[in-house]
């Protein structure tokens, strides 16, 4: 084989092995795996990235993180939290009032009272911890509402970025942003914000089924790969 052809493989190979690594970003760093389950649904996110779905299977990196699950009338649950290889530890446990764009009469005149938590453990896999959160308990209205801030700017432009999600096992569930948009195994083009000075808006892509271990995908990494198809291996706790 001559030199030429070898240089190529070994790129090939570099590529290939730096695409897997996008799936697993914290892949240096000790991880441990939990799970989120509530009563009342509702978004959620941790540490600001939304999760797919409530009570799927996550992995973290070791420490401390903050569990936000947005409820009615404006308000949130702010969690934070220790999770370790096989332990898991509510620090604090905090009811908040949300700012609001757009107030109706319902959202005026009640509120969130109180909102609880409780660190339990997976029915099927036992070594795996879940924040149970609790239905939130609701009253009149008392703390006054506060408009949400005015964005400093918006994207100037949008594009798109073609992708082919596959997994093993199929017929998981690709999501951008905390919004489901196919099922694997599916084409679907994923849209971006672009600013005049080059700045460019990075969206994470979750892969997730019930039962496994997601993927999560930095679609800012996938484009400057130039990766246009992303292969998930779904992992049972």
């Amino acid at each position: 084989m001559n030199t030429s052809k070898r240089l190529r493989r070994l790129m090939q190979a570099a590529c290939a092995l730096w695409l897997l690594g996008m799936a697993s970003p914290m892949h240096a760093q000790e991880t441990a795996v939990l799970k989120i389950e509530s009563a009342y649904g509702g978004k959620a996110s941790i540490d600001g990235e939304p999760i797919a779905l409530i009570g799927e299977y996550l992995e973290l990196p070791v420490g401390t993180h903050r569990l936000t699950v947005r409820g009615p009338y404006a308000s949130a649950l702010l969690i934070d939290f220790v999770v370790t290889k096989g332990d898991l530890t509510l620090v604090t446990v905090e009811p908040s009032q949300s700012c609001v764009q757009f107030v109706d009469e319902s959202t005026a005149s009640f509120q969130v009272t109180g909102w609880t938590a409780e660190v339990v453990r997976d029915p099927i896999h036992d070594h795996v911890p879940v924040i149970l959160v609790h239905g939130p308990r609701l009253g009149r209205r008392v703390e006054p509402l506060h408009p949400c801030p005015l964005p400093c700017c918006g994207w100037d432009e949008h594009r798109n970025w073609n992708l082919s999600v596959r997994s093993d096992p199929q017929g998981a569930r690709v999501f951008a942003k905390g919004e489901y948009v196919a099922h694997t195994n599916e084409d679907i083009s994923v849209p971006y914000g672009v600013m005049q000075n080059g700045g460019e808006e990075d969206i994470s892509i979750r892969v997730t089924r019930e039962g496994y271990i997601g993927c999560r995908y930095s679609l800012a990494r996938l484009r400057e790969a130039g990766a246009h198809t992303v292969d998930c291996r779904l992992r049972r706790p």
